[in-house]
């Protein structure tokens, strides 16, 4: 029992003496602890006490989390590379602690000493000819010797064998009744002097590319004839490297990184003398490029984990479980180097801090967490520094502002933020944008006399007035504040990292009180990462989550993995990972691995496991999907591979319409919106006109008013509004210019009858214009007759479909995509489960005419531009046109190997007809078992349709027959090649 859940037992729990029962049998002196061990609460053998509760037995201890009752948890980075058997040990001891508490213990161990090269423990209860059994293990986790011995007279003698390991060792007794069922068990810890590696140091800690490691070892006791030897082993234990390095009481040495294919390698030091190994430790180095390369360039699915609270051993369980099911990276380093030894990559800690930036309630329109004033930036910048340098050994892929920030909490109406610097600054800027408060008071319709009175805006005295020009630049002001603090993050922690990619966990979308105007945000405030809720997280039900394609449309080159796990099923594990890779996300992260069993902030509906490490169904349904599409296969590669082909079509983004929506409307609250009034229709216009283009087999970018006004649209061929009904005099030239050139404009109401701040226009800046169509109500992708007018008139106005359909104006729920390389083309069709139930065969016709490939069958389809498929209900179909066909896969590489040595193979396919283009090879290596894990395996880029596969063997694969196996993704060709490792 915990210590706080004693309440008070009639005989009390008196702390146990040192020599009691209890606090034998365990280890401790492996257990790596802070000096203060004998006052830290995660001491396993602190303050036990014993007392009685009735008819039973009570054993209690101190910890500071139940999680470490009785165990010896380790730092985690020490998992990383240390092999003793810890939980092994830890459960022995909890073993006869229970026992201990049951009272089944008449027979049992006393106190165990150990004395030149004797090991004596005294017996009570045990008869004469007990039978002991006895095992010696080193702190490698070597067993090292074995034996039995038997009781005699109350105690039981061992006589140590000779042990060539020197430093700590620990002898384990059981002792055995006539069954050979265990009577009791203790352990004891004792040590073989002479020469030790007295510490291994990395003396640089960061590595990239072709490095070497650079390390340092003293030795104590030296004496001469003694030799060093090391060796590198991946994160899995397979031997990369090996060598040898001068022996003296400080040496140096240098050890090879480039076969490491994860970050985390470790290194293997062995003192000899003689030919006898007198000491072997080990030290975790770190690449710390290897995992951001392998994995932000492929597609990979990350998981947030179960955290720090599970003993080693389940975490080795449960990390083999997730690689299994085809997870590569965790959200957060919880366990640190120990989720990089399970081949995991691993994203950074929070750097702005939940404390700072989360959208917490407010007590009024001051912030409390504010970062106004110039000491609480400098400390938030000073926290953003030290905690990427924390992280920066990992090789973090990303990092972090917060989980869900926000300047202003969801759901609640305070309108920050009126700390007083803040609103400082605001009249500071307000002096600079308008020169005189006179200039001032024409723009905003007020009165001032002079910049040191104005202030917050709030909406209640803009609707009353009907001047909205104040409210829209003290929010708009407040997004720029919001924007700079988090670009002030991120330059801060790119000081402690320089490899920092700064993200956001889950903004919540576009909203009139936050900060999140999405052009600002992506463009202006340092991110170069995001983990986001989409509308993956509702499908389509929630129009302020229907903000996917800004990323698209603002940041293309920004890698994006969108949560989910929320509210699933069977059908949105298949469906959601291809909409994730074929909208170029880089991934996906599933919430959680763990998050609790029942409600309030957790439950067993977001379990990828359960509290065992067995798999959820969501486990099985996601295993399942990912096999089945092959995306980890290389195909998730293609897609970030190549790129967006051009489109014809820009959808107008504009906040400030968003803003006036919002003050016109009677919304109160962050992210409300009402059943109907402006911010609804602003909302779901542009919702419904996405769906409406995607369901044409038609894309899109959003473009903002600042692309706009600086010629974006000179390359689209006609242009959607939806709800814009704030608009510059620039902007509105901008679009005058692009309708003038024979551009169309497509609108659900005249745009631009506000100019930027909300200030109503006498007329309608676009009345009378000829290419712009006014629908006079909001776009509505359910609507029929509005689809059939949507689709004539982007076919009058040229635009052109991603693959042709005769009937996608009546077929509900496909998207298409078209990816481009030169003359190479990827098309694809998603079909999503939530708003098409059909089983229609339909006709697809591409725009280019070349030999068509299945790249999911892997099968030729013939040189045309036009194929018959269903698409599969909830997922996807896949094709790929080319202006040749591949004949074969060539592959050129040794029919021999060595251990230790890079087999080296040229690839390349053959065409029909001029350079290939860039493909993608899903390339496996095979041990005679045929069986490999996922670091055996790569997704090559091969440019020209040729690459090179570089894999180290190593020195303790298995011998025999192995084989080399090539694929091309792009079109099912393969190639196998067998080597023999010798």
């Amino acid at each position: 029992l915990r210590d706080a859940t004693l309440a008070a037992p009639a005989d009390g729990a008196q702390p146990v003496d040192p020599a009691h029962y209890l606090k034998q049998g365990l280890p401790v002196e492996f257990h790596v602890r802070p000096p203060s061990w004998s006052n830290w609460n995660h001491d396993p053998l602190c303050n036990i006490r014993e007392g009685k509760t009735g008819k039973g037995r009570v054993v209690t201890a101190q910890a500071s989390y139940v999680n470490h009752l009785f165990q010896m948890r380790q730092d985690s980075d020490v998992y990383a590379s240390s092999r003793f058997p810890w939980a092994a040990f830890n459960k022995a001891w909890l073993a006869r602690m229970m026992y201990y508490a049951a009272g089944k213990v008449p027979q049992s161990f006393g106190t165990v000493t150990v004395s030149g090269g004797m090991a004596n423990a005294m017996c009570s209860g045990m008869p004469d000819g007990t039978a002991v059994m006895w095992e010696i293990t080193d702190k490698n986790g070597q067993k090292e010797a074995a034996g039995k011995s038997v009781v005699r007279n109350n105690s039981v003698s061992v006589s140590l064998p000779a042990l060539h390991m020197n430093g700590r060792h620990v002898l384990a007794l059981h002792a055995l009744d006539g069954n050979g069922r265990t009577l009791d068990y203790t352990a004891k810890t004792f040590m073989k002097q002479g020469p030790v590696l007295a510490g291994i140091k990395d003396n640089k800690l960061f590595y990239k590319e072709d490095e070497e490691a650079d390390l340092s070892v003293s030795i104590s006791d030296f004496a001469p004839g003694m030799s060093l030897e090391w060796s590198l082993e991946d994160f899995s234990g397979r031997i990369l490297e090996s060598g040898s390095a001068d022996a003296a009481p400080q040496t140096s040495f240098k050890v090879p990184l480039k076969s490491l294919y994860t970050n985390l390698g470790n290194v293997s030091v062995t003192l000899k003398q003689t030919g006898k190994i007198l000491d072997t430790q080990r030290i975790t180095v770190i690449a710390q490029d290897r995992d951001k390369k392998r994995l932000v360039e492929d597609f990979t699915p990350s998981l947030w984990h179960f955290g720090t609270d599970i003993p080693q051993e389940f975490g080795e369980a449960v990390d083999r479980q997730f690689e299994k099911i085809g997870f590569r990276c965790y959200l957060m380093p919880f366990r640190r180097m120990g989720d990089l030894a399970a081949g995991m990559g691993v994203g950074g800690n929070y750097r702005g801090g939940g404390d700072m930036f989360c959208g917490w309630p407010q007590k009024n329109n001051i912030r409390a967490q504010q970062f106004n004033t110039e000491q609480s930036r400098k400390a938030i910048s000073d926290r953003a520094e030290k905690w990427a340098r924390n992280d920066r050994q990992l090789g973090v892929i990303h990092d972090a502002l917060c989980d869900e920030p926000n300047l202003v909490r969801p759901g609640t109406g305070a309108e920050l933020d009126e700390h007083p610097d803040n609103v400082a600054e605001f009249r500071r800027r307000m002096t600079a944008k308008y020169g005189s408060i006179g200039n001032y008071n024409k723009r905003m319709g007020t009165a001032h006399r002079s910049f040191e009175e104005i202030g917050p805006a709030r909406m209640k005295e803009a609707r009353e007035s009907g001047r909205y020009a104040e409210f829209m630049e003290w929010r708009n002001f407040n997004t720029d504040r919001w924007c700079e603090i988090i670009r002030t993050v991120s330059e801060a922690a790119k000081k402690g990292d320089p490899n920092s990619a700064l993200s956001l966990y889950n903004s919540f979308g576009q909203g009139a009180l936050g900060g999140n105007d999405y052009w600002k945000l992506l463009t202006k405030a340092g991110l170069g990462f995001s983990q986001e809720y989409t509308s993956m997280v509702y499908q389509g039900s929630s129009p302020i989550y229907e903000f996917d394609e800004f990323y698209r449309s603002f940041r293309p080159d920004m890698r994006v993995w969108g949560f989910t796990g929320y509210y699933f099923s069977r059908d949105k594990s298949f469906f959601q990972p291809w909409w994730f890779a074929l909208h170029r996300y880089g991934g996906f992260t599933w919430f959680a691995a763990f998050s609790g069993m029942g409600s309030g902030g957790g439950g067993a509906w977001l379990n990828m496991l359960d509290y065992t490490g067995a798999y959820t169904e969501d486990a099985k349904n996601m295993q399942e999907s990912l096999e089945r599409s092959g995306l980890l296969d290389g195909l998730g590669k293609v897609f970030l591979e190549y790129q967006w082909a051009p489109n014809d079509i820009a959808v107008y983004y504009s906040h400030n319409s968003m803003l006036l929506s919002f003050i016109r409307g009677k919304e109160t609250n962050e992210g409300e919106i009402h059943a109907g009034g402006p911010l609804r229709d602003y909302f779901q216009s542009r919702h419904n006109i996405r769906y409406l283009l995607e369901e044409l087999l038609y894309q899109y970018d959003f473009l903002a008013p600042e692309q706009i006004s600086n010629g974006r649209l000179n390359d689209r061929k006609i242009l959607f509004l939806p709800g814009i009904s704030a608009m510059s005099d620039q902007e509105i030239a901008s679009v005058r210019t692009f309708l003038a050139k024979g551009g169309v404009a497509i609108t659900d109401f005249l745009p631009g009858t506000h100019d930027e701040l909300g200030m109503k226009r006498a007329a309608s800046p676009f009345a009378g214009e000829k290419n712009m169509v006014v629908l006079g109500k909001i776009f509505n992708d359910k609507d029929q007759a509005q689809r059939q007018q949507i689709f004539g008139l982007l076919a009058k106005a040229g635009a052109k479909q991603i693959v042709g359909s005769h009937n996608a104006v009546k077929v509900r729920g496909r998207e298409a995509m078209h990816f481009a390389d030169g003359n190479m083309h990827i098309f694809a069709v998603v079909r999503n489960q939530t708003r098409s139930s059909d089983t229609l065969e339909q006709t697809f016709t591409f725009p280019v005419k070349g030999h068509v490939y299945d790249l999911r069958a892997g099968k030729y389809l013939g040189k045309t531009d036009r194929i018959t498929a269903e698409v599969p209900h909830g997922e996807a179909s896949v094709w790929g046109v080319y202006p040749y066909q591949v004949g074969k896969v060539e592959i050129q590489a040794p029919v021999t190997v060595g251990g230790g040595r890079d087999f080296t193979a040229d690839l390349q396919i053959t065409a029909s007809r001029g350079i290939p283009g860039k493909h993608v090879f899903h390339v496996e290596v095979l041990p005679p078992d045929r069986k490999a894990r996922f670091f055996m395996k790569r997704n090559l880029t091969a440019e020209n349709g040729k690459a090179k596969l570089i894999f180290r063997m190593a020195e303790n694969d298995p011998e025999g027959d192995w084989l080399l196996r090539v694929t091309d993704v792009m079109t099912g060709v393969s190639a196998e090649h067998r080597f023999t490792l010798r």
